[in-house]
């Protein structure tokens, strides 16, 4: 096994000595065998084709980069949610014969009032309490806000 060469954010294998200048040419080698410090154009591509990949990429990732604020509040509240689902159910519905309240479609002020007495630890509950304190009063005002903008859950 050869030894192994880097060069500019490029990785060479080097297997032995180039057989011909062309070949280091194309292999990012230099006439010494160290990676060669100029950019290496491979076979059939332009500099031009390369100039249009990479305005190409910069137009996608910004065009991205303008619609993930929206979705990153999103996907942080929808995660921020998810910590409810084991007992209050995916989005805050919980099965119908459950004893815990739903939380989807519940007023985000009652909500807000009802994570603060937990805080307080006002009301007798097992483990809303300590979980009510884990979180700040903007994530509380978060999942209130994401909770009632769900559908409500329906009861049998």
């Amino acid at each position: 096994m050869g030894a192994l060469w880097v060069g500019l954010g490029r990785r060479v294998r080097r297997a032995g000595p180039p057989a011909c200048a062309a070949r280091r040419r194309h292999s990012g080698l230099g006439a010494s065998g160290r990676p060669d410090r100029r950019a290496v154009v491979h076979p059939g591509e332009t500099r031009a084709a390369r100039a249009w990949g990479v305005a190409l990429a910069l137009a996608v990732s910004a065009a991205v980069a303008a619609a993930a604020p929206a979705d990153d509040a999103l996907l942080r509240d929808r995660a921020l949610a998810a910590t409810c689902a084991a007992c209050h159910g995916t989005d805050g519905r919980p099965p119908p014969d459950a004893v815990i309240p739903p939380l989807a479609g519940l007023d985000a002020d009652a909500f807000v009032r009802r994570m603060a007495a937990f805080k307080a630890g006002a009301p007798e509950a097992t483990v809303m309490p300590q979980i009510a304190r884990g979180y700040s009063d903007a994530q509380i005002a978060r999942l209130a806000a994401y909770f009632a903008a769900q559908p409500a859950a329906l009861r049998r």
